[in-house]
């Protein structure tokens, strides 16, 4: 059962943090002292769940008969993303070059897009949850994909949409 293990605990509140700092921080000004530590908050909550994760044995596809799994590899991607969304707001700190700010809303819009992703997958597709109707493997693979992919490319379209072209300073505090 899920509230047995406590590093999924951990991983759930965690995550349930990120939700919606990232919501947040997406639609408000910014630069301003509440965008900063909301996005310190925010950073903290999802190197919490991407860590928490790691101990939790793969139930699900397992690689090569190890603990390590699929959802492990997310996790990775995750961390990846949120660091290099980190490195850029870092570099921008340190030059002021636009291209590092770009690099830094980007990422981190990958990042919450991956949360998102993976919050679409639990709620909707986790048979776990008894929220799927789903039957077999090849039903259950079809909806991941089907949901992942739709949110992914409109994910993908909105975030360069908004962050890919312009000045990505245009929407930070004068």
């Amino acid at each position: 059962m899920v509230l047995s293990n406590p590093f999924l605990i951990v991983h759930i509140i965690a995550a349930s943090a990120a939700v919606p700092l990232g919501a947040a921080i997406l639609t408000m000004r910014k630069g301003t002292a509440t965008h900063r530590l909301m996005g310190y908050g925010y950073f903290l909550a999802m190197l919490v769940c991407n860590l928490s994760i790691f101990p939790v044995e793969a139930r699900l596809l397992p690689i090569a008969d190890s603990r390590f799994g699929i959802f492990h590899i997310a996790a990775l991607v995750s961390l990846g993303s949120l660091a290099f969304g980190a490195a850029g707001l870092v570099r921008w700190l340190r030059t002021g070059d636009v291209e590092a700010m770009r690099s830094h809303q980007i990422n981190l819009g990958y990042s919450y897009l991956g949360l998102v992703m993976a919050l679409a997958s639990e709620l909707l597709i986790n048979p776990n949850l008894g929220l799927s109707p789903v039957a077999t493997p090849q039903q259950f693979w079809t909806l991941m994909a089907v949901v992942n992919i739709g949110l992914y490319v409109g994910g993908s379209a909105l975030i360069f949409s908004k962050l890919g072209k312009g000045d990505p300073i245009r929407h930070l505090a004068a």
